[in-house]
Formats: C-alpha cells, sequence, structure tokens
C-alpha cells in the first residue's frame, strides 16, 4: 500500500483545489506548516502543530496515518480543517527523504471520497466504506503493520447528544486497537466545542485515561500517545 513517491504512475497533489502554493517537499514540514498551513487551520491550528510535532520526535520508520472521514469541501480550512490533504503532505515529506509513508483514509459518503481523491496525490489510499468495518477488516489483514496515529473524524456531533458520535468513535478504536501499540499517536476531533467539553471524543478520553495514556494536546482537537 505504500505509493513511490515520484515515479511515472504517481499522481501528485492538486495543491491548487486548496488554495496553497505547488509545496517543496525537500523544505522542513515545520517550516511549510507554519508558514501555509497554520495560519488557515483557526481552531485547530495548535492541535495539528502539536499532532506533527510529535509524530516528528518519534519518526517511526515506516510511517501509517489511519483516519476516519476524510476531507469532504477543498479549500474549507477552518471549517473542515483538511486534515487529508494536511497528511498526505506530511508523508509525501517523509517519502521525499527516502522513509516510507502513507495514508489511508475512510469514509461512508461518496461525495467526500471524489473531494479528498480529486485533492490528494496517490500516497493517500482512500476506502468509501463504514469506518468501524474497515478498520476491523485492515486490522485482521495489516497484521504486524503499526499505525503511527489514528485520527477519529467520521460521525458528525450533535451538540444535543454527543453520545452517537462518542459511541462511534470509540467502537473505531477498538476496531484498531491490534495496529496500534506503545508510542502510536491517537487523536479526535471536535472536542472542545462551544456548549461541551468532550464531544465526539467523550468515550475516547474515557478510555484513555483509565490506560494512563500521556495528553499531548486538549482543545478543539485532543491528542493522546499509547503508554
Amino acid at each position: 500500500m505504500l505509493a513511490k513517491f515520484g515515479h511515472s504512475g504517481f499522481k501528485p497533489t492538486a495543491h491548487a483545489q486548496v488554495g496553497m502554493p505547488e509545496i517543496d517537499y525537500a523544505a522542513s514540514f515545520d517550516v511549510t506548516f507554519a508558514a501555509h498551513f497554520q495560519p488557515r487551520l483557526d481552531r485547530r491550528a495548535e492541535g495539528f502543530a502539536s499532532l506533527f510535532a510529535a509524530l516528528s520526535r518519534a519518526s517511526p520508520q515506516k510511517l501509517l496515518i489511519l483516519e476516519t472521514g476524510c476531507l469532504r469541501v477543498a479549500d474549507n480550512w477552518a471549517g473542515d480543517g483538511q486534515s487529508t490533504y494536511l497528511f498526505d503532505v506530511y508523508a509525501q515529506s517523509l517519502l521525499a527523504r527516502g522513509q516510507e509513508a502513507a495514508v489511508l483514509s475512510i469514509d461512508l459518503g461518496i461525495g467526500s471520497i471524489a473531494a479528498a481523491r480529486a485533492v490528494c496525490s496517490s500516497v493517500v489510499n482512500l476506502v468509501c466504506n463504514d469506518s468501524v468495518y474497515a478498520l476491523h477488516a485492515l486490522a485482521r489483514q495489516m497484521r504486524g503493520q503499526v499505525a503511527s496515529l489514528l485520527y477519529l473524524d467520521s460521525f458528525d456531533l450533535d451538540l444535543a447528544d454527543a453520545m452517537p458520535s462518542a459511541t462511534h468513535h470509540l467502537m473505531e478504536l477498538t476496531a484498531a486497537a491490534p495496529l496500534l501499540e506503545s508510542g502510536s499517536l491517537v487523536a479526535v476531533d471536535d472536542y472542545c466545542v462551544p456548549g461541551t467539553v468532550g464531544g465526539k471524543g467523550t468515550l475516547v478520553d474515557l478510555y484513555m485515561d483509565s490506560i494512563g495514556a500521556t495528553v499531548l494536546h486538549s482543545a478543539y482537537q485532543k491528542v493522546w500517545r499509547i503508554p
């Protein structure tokens, strides 16, 4: 599933579709993030900064990012965060340095998959399916592989009743658990939102607290490191 950066059949990222210039993958990702992405990310700026800093510190030999809920509206930085695009660029920055990297994003919406496919490069593998089912199947098929990051953002949050979304994201974490090990990162979007703390991550938060996971960031997004 690992794409070969720059080979003849490689689909490049359509940066212009998300309002970005062409990206120099030889440059430091930290510099690229600070210059181009962080100013557009609004309430998610610090969360993504913490997340990518943690990934860079971990320096996995084979980067694997699993995401539930892909980019669905191109260039909607403040609204959706453009996470799939960000993961694409980060993975390509590693590939350009000779490391192995892949992103796998799961979404039930055909329109969202099409939007992400139009923007992202061949590094991103897009799966149109129920995320819990797909993660469970992947965990069985990819035995021996370890996810560097599990990013949970697939089920829209209802501020009047957070439990359906919170339950779904806990189910995703359970399905993906065989692909996580000590040092893996788990992140959830829409954690601290107006009117509620916990949001999509209410039950994931309880689980992470019970296993002694390290909290790396807690605001609009929450990021943990598995002990």
